[in-house]
């Protein structure tokens, strides 16, 4: 599962509310550091896509 992936599942799928070994992986990851602030994790998701297309 890729980090947009992971994101939908906790903020668009309510894994966030269900699961919270979701959150813990996903913070683990620095996908995410707030789930209520989805702006801010899919922001944060494509500034490292597009980091990652450039190297």
């Amino acid at each position: 599962m890729n980090e947009r992936e992971l994101a939908d599942l906790i903020l668009k799928q309510g894994g966030r509310f269900n699961n919270p070994d979701t959150i813990s992986v996903a913070m683990h990851h620095g996908i995410l550091d707030d789930a209520k602030n989805e702006r801010a994790v899919y922001e944060s998701i494509e500034k490292r896509e597009a980091k990652t297309e450039s190297d």
